[in-house]
């Protein structure tokens, strides 16, 4: 039976209170420095504030400008006094313990005073991505999930302040003034037990609508201490990073890790737009700063590749980099093997990829420190074996290293039977880990469901979170295959969708990279079939162009999986519905093209007008 597990007893009990613990003086600071908690519950703002009283001149965070130059920093003494504010100033706002906050901000150090704030209050602060007032799409998305927690008002700032005050529904306030003095930390609310509510984290939706996820403070703090050994904290950590603020991964890794102490050195944060608009200029800060940690998603190394020249590399300096991790969404091999060849000139050590895997519902990780490269024979792999084929020949997958976290167990199971699955076979990958979440705030039914599953081994009385990924251990790493939602099933055989967009992707150069969503549609009685979005690189291919594209993906698909496309749609950048964090909604392309609702300008092409050949017969039909 395939489990890996770091035995040490852990919480598995609910509680949500907050109380204000007694105080001891410091004669190391000002303001409210003066008055520092002795906790018998550790959590994210003890952790600031002893660090406020030992060093309150520390530089926490550094934001760099699009020009890859210091814009402002904050210092822990700082961040002590601009969470007193806050927070004295949602008490003044009738604003009480539990109550949730919505944080709509631009990626800025001004968020994270806010987020500090909530926490001082003893809020639960709601991370949102912030809308642009120009896409409805985005205003819905705010929407919803202020719909779905019900929070007491929202925090902003004067950019967003202008277009959210126009909500006469909801109470908007601004912290970029200047607000009166706080009280000191001995008004500050601290968590009774480490299963408080810290934070409500909303899922992506990558595969259905977002969820807010309930980490608790206890969560926060296993999760950082953790990555901390994981991540060899004790030779000294200064991260640079771009991933969104309102992401589990900027959130959590980058932000929340600095103010427990983890880094020991200031955390540089840039806005994800200076990175997509100039990806040169997060190596231009790592270069000048000497990083050593990084993470993004796969993409973003792959974009690193394309968007940056030879001449660009020679003249950056990597050697200081010992962690870049690549979490958020799978690894792709290509992605390994291109950045590392490119940087090696920058003195980019391969050893420093560090492939991992996690999610919001267990905090942000899972494993840590993969990077093997493992080939399964395609025709197993397709009956939901995971067997090892001869060298060269096979689907390569990347492990996603090693769980991290004390007192965790993983387990893969059938997700149908509940029946743990032997060593060969492939399965939902199951976790008890003491990072993972409370549940679903507000949903009691999906929480029973995804986070106290059981087994069908009544020798294992632990609860589990599903995941619903699909994966497998060998040789303790583990590896990641697919979403179990997003898994195509023809004639009985299991289709991995990554492993067609991959081949898609490669198929014909006009193709996106990114660009490609793969899912199941109706096909034939009750059989699936399998469907593709396909962006190209015109905003609308000539007919001639749009047939080349559609013999090479179609042609390449079907030698190296054995299977025919139902149908394609071909279109321009947008056609493959994304996350907020870049990862593909399947579920949403697949909906969208039963609804018959795909965009202008989008070209669909079914098996009925497609024969692979020289003369390949189609017929286009506009949208």
């Amino acid at each position: 039976m395939q489990s890996h597990d770091r035995t040490l007893p852990h919480r598995n009990t609910l509680l949500h209170s907050s109380t204000r613990p007694p105080t001891r003086r410091s004669p190391s600071a000002d303001g409210p420095l003066r008055e520092v908690h002795s906790m018998k519950v550790d959590s994210i703002i003890s952790s600031l504030l002893r660090c406020a009283q030992d060093t309150p001149s520390k530089t926490m965070f550094v934001f760099v400008g699009d020009d890859g130059q210091d814009r402002e920093s904050v210092t822990a003494g700082d961040l002590v006094n601009s969470a007193d504010r806050i927070a004295h100033a949602l008490r003044e706002l009738g604003v009480r313990p539990g109550d949730r906050i919505v944080l709509v901000y631009p990626p800025s150090l001004e968020f994270i005073r806010a987020f500090t704030g909530c926490l001082a209050a003893g809020a639960v602060p709601v991370p949102v991505c912030p809308p642009d007032p120009m896409r409805p799409a985005t205003m819905n998305a705010l929407q919803n999930i202020i719909d779905d927690c019900s929070p007491a008002l929202g925090l902003t700032d004067k950019l967003y302040h202008q277009y959210l005050s126009a909500d006469r529904q909801r109470r908007w306030e601004r912290t970029d003034l200047e607000l009166d003095s706080g009280t000191g930390p001995d008004d500050w609310h601290f968590p009774a037990h480490p299963d408080v509510v810290a934070l409500l984290q909303y899922t992506s939706g990558s595969t259905g609508a977002p969820r807010g996820v309930m980490i608790s403070h206890g969560n926060l703090v296993t999760e950082t201490r953790s990555n901390a050994d994981a991540l060899g904290a004790e030779q000294g950590i200064r991260a640079v990073g771009w991933v969104p603020h309102f992401h589990d991964l900027g959130l959590i890794s980058f932000i929340v890790s600095t103010l427990v102490g983890t880094c020991t050195d200031p955390t540089y944060l840039m806005s994800p737009l200076t990175f997509l608009r100039r990806p040169a200029t997060w190596f231009d800060v790592m270069d000048r700063v000497r990083a050593t940690h990084t993470a993004a998603p796969d993409f973003g190394y792959a974009l690193a590749v394309r968007k940056t020249t030879p001449h660009q590399r020679t003249g950056w300096d990597l050697s200081s980099l010992r962690i870049a991790m690549s979490a958020g969404e799978p690894v792709q091999v290509a992605t390994i093997t291109d950045f590392v060849d490119s940087f090696s000139v920058s003195a980019f050590r391969p050893e420093a990829f560090y492939p991992a895997y996690g999610l919001a519902e267990s905090t942000v990780s899972v494993s840590m420190g993969g990077g093997t490269q493992l080939q399964l024979d395609t025709d197993q792999l397709q009956l939901g074996h995971a067997v090892p084929a001869p060298a060269g020949k096979g689907l390569t997958y990347i492990g996603s290293g090693r769980i991290t976290k004390p007192g965790a167990r993983v387990r893969i199971v059938d997700p149908r039977t509940r029946i743990p699955c032997s060593d060969s076979d492939i399965g939902e990958i199951w976790v008890d880990s003491p990072t993972n979440a409370l549940g679903y705030y507000n949903r009691p039914d999906e929480t029973r469901d995804s986070f106290q599953a059981t087994t069908d081994d009544p020798a294992d009385g632990r609860r589990y979170l599903r995941t619903g990924d699909l994966g497998f251990f060998r040789d303790g790493q583990l590896y990641v295959t697919a979403r179990y939602k997003d898994l195509i099933i023809i004639r009985g055989h299991n289709i991995y969708p990554q492993d067609i967009e991959n081949t898609a992707a490669a198929a014909h150069p006009d193709v996106r990279t990114g660009g490609v969503a793969a899912f199941g549609v109706p096909s034939q009685g009750d059989e699936e079939g399998l469907a593709l979005f396909l962006e190209v690189s015109t905003e609308m291919p000539r007919a001639g162009a749009a047939e080349d594209v559609v013999t090479a993906v179609m042609s390449a698909i079907q030698r190296a999986h054995g299977i025919l496309c139902h149908a394609a749609v071909i279109g321009g950048k947008g056609l493959v519905h994304k996350t907020t964090s870049g990862k593909v909604r399947r579920s949403a392309c697949r909906q969208t093209y039963l609804d018959h609702a795909l965009p202008p300008n989008s070209v669909e092409v079914t098996t009925r007008e497609f024969v692979p050949g020289p003369k390949n017969i189609w017929k286009s039909a506009l949208s």
